[in-house]
């Protein structure tokens, strides 16, 4: 670096110098008159693009120099270039019909950084085949040197699927793949043909592990070609095919290897011909020993006249989703189905329901599928009560105490834990909570949308009538405003003095919603929350502890509750 003003103006009186001579030496005009000057402008114009071509490598030099970051270890470069595609990824423009490189410019910065990209062979493995120009296909897939392909290939408007076929998805890369999603569920624009997709899944491809396959669905799913993966049997472990399905459902690829599996339609209100039958799913399944996520949606195998011996999941299956339409195929195949095929205890499993609107009668046999699970293997614990939905948690039910309600719901953040969940267009406080398995509950959470539901009139709603069998129960979570009727059961006793709803509760949640006249009302439930507490105290069953939202803190109420008999505690939700 220069250490002084003066310093600076020296060295760059000097460079100038030094440049002037060279150019001028470089590009001379050369012998004079008209035929000298022809022979010689070929010369120059060399000389103007070799200029241009240092002007390149100067620059390299300069942001060597310059830049701290180009001098990393190229193994830290390519730890920072990993993180960098997850969130600066190659993308296709559709407005300028351009192509976004995204963190492949980054090696373009200097030589470092271009040097250490290209020979770390790891970061040229995922492709996505929309996002780069059909030109960089040899380029790109060379830097991946001989490692195995991860080929992303969704459609978007006026994409040109021969262009992928030929490049991206070749008979090369292909061989080479270790993943393939193709997603081509896109209204196709003029001269769009499946058929080109079908052709290229005739491709030996013997490392996939990980397909993925996503089609327009219009009349029936679509078959893949017949000669799918047929003369090369790969270790699959992840299949997921959405409106398509195997050519043949004895594949050899359905085996101990697969893991997770799933086999999706997005709306179907009739048999399909080209699904298995019952027998012949229950093959699939038997054959799947390793399976640990499945997820079906309106997915029905061809129904059969014979009785067929059921079938229970094995052990290893950790989560199960069951998607259904609810017109045209309930009573005809989803009976059908759950009459064969069994969740094990220790198997989390989702069931959800779909229809145009709420249904206004109960689906006789809905709830089968969980409670005819054994509850005495892993019993239910906590349960979780919105309007239209539930969750039971059979374990994990003590990570997030307080936490509102609806987001107990959510199972996604819980894979460890052990859960059924109802997604369903039927009341679930009126049609499922009575048939649940109740009696083993030592916990319940309820959002305000299912307090709603249950304040009503029997035989939609009633407390007591709903939840009457849940006599375990310690602890319940409830929003304080829509307590009252909840309250007035609680005091209800039998003709032997005792309480008929939750006689062992000792715990009572509150969480906060704002009430629009909250200071009557706060009175009027106020003075019952206070009887509640000395009536259950007097008869030997008291709530021990109360935990409110502080947002409720200031209330008046909280003034009044005895510290020596009931424990208060405000939380932050």
């Amino acid at each position: 670096m220069l250490g002084t003003t003066t310093d600076a103006e020296s060295y760059r009186r000097a460079a100038k110098d030094s440049w002037s001579t060279f150019i001028r030496a470089r590009f001379d005009a050369g012998p004079a008159g008209r035929s000298g000057r022809i022979a010689r402008i070929p010369q120059l114009e060399a000389e103007l693009e070799l200029m241009h071509e240092f002007l390149a490598v100067a620059k390299q030099h300069v942001n060597a120099c310059s830049s701290a970051a180009c001098s990393l270890p190229t193994e830290v470069l390519a730890i920072i270039f990993a993180f960098a595609q997850e969130s600066w990824r190659p993308k296709r423009i559709k407005t300028k019909k351009m192509h976004d490189l995204g963190w492949i410019h980054a090696t373009h910065v200097c030589a470092d950084w271009r040097n250490a990209a290209l020979g770390t062979h790891t970061l040229w493995q995922k492709v996505d085949c929309i996002a780069l120009p059909a030109s960089m296909a040899t380029e790109i897939l060379t830097r991946s040197g001989r490692l195995p392909l991860q080929l992303y290939a969704r459609t978007a408007y006026n994409t040109k699927v021969a262009d992928l076929v030929e490049t991206w998805l070749s008979g090369p890369a292909l061989r080479r793949a270790s993943l393939l999603h193709i997603d081509d569920n896109y209204h196709y624009a003029p001269g769009h043909d499946i058929k080109i997709w079908l052709q290229t899944l005739n491709q030996p491809m013997p490392f996939l592990q990980d397909l993925a396959i996503t089609l327009m669905l219009e009349d029936e799913p679509e078959p893949l070609p017949e000669g799918f993966l047929k003369n090369t049997q790969p270790a699959l472990t992840r299949l997921y095919l959405r409106n398509c399905h195997l050519p043949n459902w004895t594949s050899a690829i359905l085996g101990h290897t697969v893991t997770e599996m799933s086999l999706h339609t997005d709306w179907m209100y009739g048999e399909s011909g080209s699904y298995p039958t019952v027998t012949e799913l229950r093959a699939i399944f038997s054959r799947l020993t390793s399976l640990r996520l499945l997820s079906l949606k309106d997915f029905y195998p061809k129904s059969e006249a014979n009785t067929i011996e059921p079938f229970t999941f094995y052990t290893s299956l950790e989560s199960f989703t069951f998607h259904f339409s609810l017109p045209g195929v309930y009573e005809s195949h989803y009976h059908a189905f759950w009459a064969v095929f069994r969740v094990p205890a220790t198997t989390s499993f989702k069931l959800w329901a779909y229809a145009d609107g709420e249904f206004d009668a109960d689906v006789e046999g809905f709830v089968d599928p969980i409670t005819r699970i054994d509850n005495a293997t892993l019993p239910a614990k906590e349960l979780v009560i919105d309007d239209l939905n539930l969750t039971l948690w059979y374990t994990g039910t003590s990570s997030v105490p307080l936490s509102p309600p609806f987001d107990r719901l959510d199972v996604e953040h819980s894979r460890s834990a052990i859960t059924r969940t109802i997604c369903s267009t039927n009341s679930a406080p009126r049609y499922h909570v009575p048939v649940l398995p109740l009696e083993s509950l030592s916990s319940i959470s309820v959002t305000q949308d299912a307090m709603l539901r249950f304040n009503k009139p029997e035989p939609d709603g009633g407390w007591l009538s709903k939840l009457g069998a849940a006599r375990e129960v310690r602890r319940i979570s409830v929003y304080y405003p829509h307590c009252q009727l909840l309250l007035d059961d609680l005091l209800s006793r039998d003709t032997y003095d005792k309480f008929l709803l939750f006689p062992l509760l000792d715990t009572i949640v509150f969480h906060y919603e704002l009430w629009p006249n909250e200071k009557t009302r706060q009175t009027r439930l106020g003075l019952v929350l206070l009887e509640l507490l000395a009536n259950r105290y007097e008869h030997g069953a008291p709530i021990r502890e109360l935990l409110v939202d502080c947002r409720m803190e200031g209330w008046f109420i909280w003034s009044k509750v005895d510290r020596e008999k009931t424990k208060l505690t405000f939380f932050t939700p």
